[in-house]
């Protein structure tokens, strides 16, 4: 059973590396699944009969990651759990701002509740969620291979495999580079063209992983060093040949296997190089001076140091003769690129700001960050911030970063302490392996994400695991044996509660992850380059993934825009009629609405009923929850059917009561797709598309009762929320909000201070999408001129006056 878990460890270590360095769905989730199914067979061999008392006892070792992986786990669930409001505001007041927008913008009758209600720290809490998921991955990675790796042939075994497994990426990165297929297995290279990449799709991932690979060379080679020992001649004479041939041959076997390690080294040191990565290189650079350091205050290792200066010349000789002018010209445009990097550090900074106790919620970057991205960087979708210590500042505030560096600071001080007590070259090596590589991950991460890439992150895990090991592992008359302190408890009381809770939140772990697998098979959102998947899924697969994993506030949106497509006739039916009834007033509309009500019918379709059994829209719609949603199947079938419906209506399409039909089937459709966007909003407010997409759908509720008094309102409420979050990111955002007002202008008379509020938002955004497409340009674009023309069209509709549309336009030179 232990042989076993340590099989799959090392397998899922291999091929989180191999598969584009574990960062799709398929790969990840293979990672994390393969872990969790090793830590139930080590839990399982941990459950034995205690000597003394004969009953079951629960035997875990105490690792002084224990205390990191508790804290940090701690932390994560404290941001998604639901608080008071009062806790809330004096955590994070912006928090309690954000969580104030999710709520349904249409329920302005119920706005007590959201002052009543409970929210959690992390105002999004699927990409906590996720989080939660990586980091019990990554500690049950650590907790699993310190008891399997209970031997020094295990050990070198993991070590040996880590090393090959590195070599084969640089080689093949660098075949595929210089022979100029610059493919990573069957997917063609979009990006990173001339560097090299190995397996990973990003040349400074691939780095991550050579400069990891090369300090592990380093310290192994180290590891295998002979020490000095003195044997007397008389007594070595007495000896017999074979035994003394044997000993020669052995010393050739371990002069063989440093010689094969170092040349690994080479290797991997050549393909850090030929990557291009000027932040790995530096790491790296970084890390090997302080191994160096290490070994030289450890009296009796200093040859050590003699090691890692050969190899440093290996590599030089080595890069030298092919050619590094094209990596060393990179350092040339050094400055360029860390002005880049500093920019999005200091913007995120600027979120820390507004987040600044408890941080905005782990692994919510990428969903907060549009608000704070500077204008240079508009065309760019920002998924980290280039510096993972400004990105984590961010994300768990001031709190989870002094816990963060209180565990690592007890974790670094438990390991000094270790090994500074041992004197055997294998544990001093190795055992300062966990140090060098934590230093060299930390310094990469300032210019880059590293750490957000799930195989660099398991490699990391796996070179603390086996310094972990090689510190604790002791030999005895020729016998090996682990110095673990362990915690013991019987099964039938505190261990059972131990028990329990570690194999909840495994089956939780792997549900999760499961679920979630399955939702982006049939709709995916995480970024997948190397497979060709749809990105506009049919509305039956979006359903799927809806029942599978709906708190990913991405497919309600998806949804949302499946059903806008299928209700596209409802502008062009409601704009005519609008237009007919538009002299009558406030009453024809309000009669019209009654009409088309009324040839509605009472059915709703399969859609409204799974919308009130998934919970979306039921406080804006009037809705209820009910039981258990049917199939997937049989409410694809329903869809089917209730599509058919609608062109039994095609052959009255030339009267008006056929068009009031169609807009009645509409109108369901515009009422779900409005269920749809207000869910997406509860679960992210923070997607400033998905409050202006709201906003339109509320706008177009013209047929209802209330829709001057509830509607429309709602509307520009959900427009101001957009704006909340806009940022500068999308220009063409702020040219909808732009238009969206002008519209809304012209919806109440001249004398209404509707209509002069309304006017000033509109010619705000116009001259603020203007200025966010201009960018740091000093004239105008072609994509500039083409924005102030469609801005020009739109106003002239409302308002055919050049005085109004000069309102709206900012000059060739200003800012």
């Amino acid at each position: 059973m232990e042989r076993v878990a340590y099989t799959i460890y090392l397998t899922v270590l291999i091929l989180s590396i191999l598969l584009f360095g574990g960062m799709h769905t398929y790969a990840y989730t293979l990672m994390s699944l393969g872990v969790l199914t090793a830590t139930v067979l080590v839990l399982i061999k941990n459950i034995r009969k205690g000597h003394r008392t004969g009953s079951y006892q629960l035997r875990l070792p105490r690792s002084s990651l224990n205390l990191a992986f508790f804290v940090l786990l701690t932390f994560l669930i404290f941001q998604v759990i639901p608080l008071p409001d009062g806790v809330l505001k004096a955590l994070s007041p912006e928090a309690a701002v954000v969580a104030a927008k999710s709520f349904p913008a249409s329920e302005l009758a119920n706005q007590a509740q959201v002052e009543k209600g409970w929210f959690s720290l992390a105002p999004y809490r699927y990409p906590v969620r996720m989080s939660i998921i990586r980091l019990t991955v990554y500690g049950l990675v650590f907790f699993g291979m310190i008891q399997v790796l209970n031997s020094r042939k295990r050990i070198d075994l993991a070590i040996w495999l880590i090393l090959i497994t590195g070599c084969f990426d640089a080689l093949y990165g660098l075949m595929q580079t210089y022979s100029g297929s610059e493919h990573i297995w069957w997917f063609k290279k979009q990006a990173y063209k001339g560097d090299v990449c190995g397996t990973y799709i990003n040349r400074n991932h691939f780095a991550g992983l050579m400069e990891m690979g090369m300090l592990l060379a380093a310290a192994f080679a180290a590891a295998l060093a002979p020490t000095k020992k003195k044997t007397p001649v008389s007594k070595d004479r007495k000896r017999p040949l074979a035994s003394r041939i044997s000993d020669v041959l052995s010393r050739e076997e371990e002069f063989t296997k440093r010689i094969l390690i170092l040349f690994s080294g080479v290797v991997l040191g050549i393909g850090l190089i030929f990557s291009a990565s000027r932040g790995g290189m530096l790491a790296a650079a970084g890390a090997m001076f302080l191994m160096g350091l290490l070994y030289v205050f450890r009296k009796g290792f200093r040859r050590n140091g003699l090691i890692l200066l050969g190899l440093f010349v290996v590599i030089a000789g080595y890069s030298l003769n092919i050619g590094v002018e094209y990596p060393m010209d990179r350092f040339k445009s050094f400055h360029s690129t860390y002005e880049a990097r500093t920019r999005l550090a200091r913007n995120t900074i600027s979120m820390f700001d507004d987040y600044k106790l408890v941080g905005v919620g782990v692994g919510s970057f990428k969903y907060v960050f549009p608000k704070y991205q500077p204008v240079e960087e508009k065309q760019h979708f920002v998924r980290f911030a280039h510096n993972d210590l400004a990105q984590y500042l961010a994300e768990a505030g001031i709190i989870g970063a002094c816990l963060l560096l209180f565990v690592m600071a007890y974790y670094v001080f438990r390991t000094v302490k270790m090994w500074r007590t041992r004197e055997d070259p294998y544990a001093v090596s190795l055992g300062a392996l966990p140090l060098v590589a934590l230093a060299c991950m930390a310094v990469h991460s300032y210019s880059d994400f590293n750490l957000h890439i799930p195989a660099n992150f398991m490699v990391l895990v796996a070179i603390m695991a086996i310094g972990y090991a090689a510190l604790h592992l002791e030999r005895h008359h020729r016998r090996e044996r682990m110095s673990y302190r362990y915690y013991e408890w019987p099964i039938r009381y505190r261990g059972a509660v131990v028990l329990v809770l570690i194999f909840g939140l495994i089956g939780w772990a792997g549900y999760t992850s499961i679920r979630h697998f399955m939702a982006e098979a049939y709709c995916n959102t995480v970024p997948n380059s190397t497979l060709n998947r749809d990105p506009y899924p049919p509305i039956e697969e979006v359903v799927k993934a809806i029942e599978w994993d709906g708190g990913n506030a991405e497919y309600w949106y998806n949804f949302a825009e499946r059903i806008a497509h299928s209700a596209e006739s409802i502008e062009d039916e409601s704009s005519k009629l609008k237009a007919e009834r538009e002299d009558e007033g406030t009453g024809g509309l309000i009669k019209e609405g009654e009409k088309i009500r009324g040839l509605e019918g009472q059915k709703d379709g399969w859609l409204d009923e799974w919308m009130r059994e998934q919970g979306a829209g039921s406080r804006g719609q009037g809705g209820k929850t009910e039981a258990e949603s049917s199939k997937v199947e049989a409410q694809s079938s329903k869809l089917k059917g209730e599509n058919a419906k609608g062109i039994s209506h095609r052959g009255t399409e030339a009267t008006e009561e056929g068009a009031l039909l169609r807009i009645g089937e509409n109108r369901r459709n515009l009422r779900i797709m409005v269920g749809a966007l207000e869910k997406s909003v509860e679960l992210n407010p923070f997607e400033a598309q998905y409050h202006l997409r709201l906003g339109w759908g509320y706008a177009h509720q013209w047929q209802e009762k209330d829709y001057y008094t509830k509607w429309l309102p709602a509307a520009d409420i959900s427009m101001d929320r957009a704006a909340y979050f806009a940022g500068v990111k999308n220009p063409h955002l702020h040219q909808e909000l732009g238009n969206y007002w002008v519209m809304r202008s012209k919806s109440v008379y001249p004398n209404n201070p509707v209509h002069h509020e309304a006017w000033a938002k509109a010619v705000w955004h116009y001259r603020r999408a203007q200025s966010a497409e201009r960018g740091a340009q000093s004239g105008e674009s072609a994509a500039v001129k083409q924005m102030k023309k469609e801005i020009q069209a739109y106003v002239w509709n409302f308002y055919p006056d050049e005085g109004f549309v000069a309102q709206t336009m900012i000059s060739a030179h200003s800012k």
